[in-house]
């Protein structure tokens, strides 16, 4: 296992034969750590390293200057390891608590910028941990976990995204829920526009003089009658 960005990159870390815990591959470190490098500034935000095992992501945090970093690691032997380690290397802005993390993140009062939890795969109760850790996040926080690709998060109000490395998934959560379109605004009041002038009636029109009736036509007299036509006669012969 190494350190892979920082003051302390390419540093070599030795676990102890039959160390009980599975740290983060180098390759998805590596890939979440070119996220982590574009969103955040490492030297101003804290994080909160749930089931932290080897110490991995605690060391990469402080190598890149956090100053704030909270392991919570139940097993007495990892603990006192990472513990070590830490101080060997120079890393004094690490803390080390042992604690079952359902525990702790039930009574836990500080708020983190970012959340990383890297449970064995096999514990019972995975699922729940992002309704668990995201109370413990800033208003701008990010919750980080990681899970085998038989979880899938995305129906989770708070999930933002999923990347895969290999067989390591990572689910990105934010603090607040993501919410519809935001409705827009109702447009102001219009105020009541002023009445419009009424028109001014029109005066009357001046009454028409009736025309004068025209005058009858005189009656036209009986027709003199026609007389009968004379007979007309044989045509004498030639």
């Amino acid at each position: 296992m190494r350190i892979i960005g920082g003051r302390l990159k390419g540093r070599q870390i030795v676990l102890p034969m039959g160390y009980k815990a599975r740290p983060t591959t180098d390759f998805a470190k590596e890939g979440l750590f070119n996220i982590l490098t574009n969103l955040i500034d490492f030297t101003e935000v804290s994080l909160l390293d749930l089931f932290s095992g080897t110490g991995a992501i605690s060391y990469e945090f402080a190598s890149r200057g956090c100053p704030d970093v909270t392991s919570i690691e139940m097993a007495p032997d990892n603990a006192r390891f990472i513990k070590q380690r830490a101080h060997s290397l120079g890393l004094g802005s690490i803390r080390v608590i042992r604690h079952n993390v359902f525990d702790f993140v039930k009574i836990c009062s500080k708020q983190y910028n970012i959340i990383f939890a890297d449970p064995p795969y096999a514990i019972e109760g995975l699922e729940k941990i992002p309704n668990l850790a995201i109370p413990l996040l800033t208003e701008d926080g990010l919750l980080i976990l990681e899970h085998p690709g038989t979880f899938n998060f995305e129906q989770h109000p708070n999930f933002l995204k999923e990347k895969k490395y290999g067989n390591v998934h990572f689910s990105l959560f934010t603090a607040t829920a993501a919410t519809a379109a935001t409705p827009a605004e109702p447009a102001e009041p219009v105020g009541s526009a002023e009445p419009a002038e009424l028109a001014e009636p029109a005066e009357p029109a001046e009454p028409t003089e009736p025309a004068e009736p025209a005058e009858p036509a005189e009656p036209v007299g009986p027709a003199e009658p026609v007389g009968p036509a004379e007979p007309v006669g044989p045509s004498p012969e030639e």
